[in-house]
Parts: C-alpha cells; structure tokens; sequence
C-alpha cells in the first residue's frame, strides 16, 4: 500500500501517516506519531501537509486536534486532480515550446 500512496505523489513519510489515519479512524497527532515510529510534532507537520491536499481532514476537541478520512474517494480526487494539474502543464508546455521555436527560427511564424 506505501508504494501505491508514494506512486499516487506522496513521499513516504506521507503515505505512512495517510495509512494510520485510514486504519485508527479519529486520530491524534500523538497517536499517529507512535504509531509511524514519529515524533508528534514531525507527524503533525505532515498530517497538515496532508490536510492542504484535502486527503485527511481534522477535528477540535477540546484542544486537540483529531484528524480522519473524511471519505474514502479522496485519493481518486486528489489522483484527478493531479491529472488535470499535469495535462495543464503538458499544454503549457507546448505551447513554451512553440514560442521558443518561433525565436529561435522566426520564419517558423
């Protein structure tokens, strides 16, 4: 499973504490940190990583935060996501790639 969340974008470290938060449901950062072999602030620091890619999700109580999977169709849009964030690229890059043809060959326009 590491391999498929590493292939899927995350480093490593990411797709260890996406699984612990998959597996123990509502989490905390203390929790997830025993649970990689982590220390909390370091599995903190990647659970907000995760958090900004919409992959986990969070929950005040009291004052500490719990963090869970919201559904389990976030990875199958975090992977869309980065498909049309690639073809985008692809496109701009063709298109680089043409005005770079244009300068160096003008007689290309």
């Amino acid at each position: 499973m590491l391999s498929t969340l590493t292939s899927l974008g995350l480093n490593e470290n990411q797709a260890k504490v996406r699984l612990a938060v998959w597996q123990y449901r509502l989490s905390p950062a203390s929790q997830i940190g025993a649970l990689t072999n982590m220390e909390r602030t370091h599995a903190y620091k990647i659970l907000l990583q995760l958090q900004e890619k919409n992959l986990i999700a969070s929950s005040l109580r009291g004052k500490t935060s719990y963090f869970y999977v919201p559904d389990k169709d976030v990875l199958r849009s975090h992977h869309e996501r980065q498909y049309e964030e690639l073809k985008s690229n692809e496109e701009k890059l063709e298109n680089l790639e043409t005005e770079l043809d244009t300068l160096i060959n003008p007689e290309l326009s």
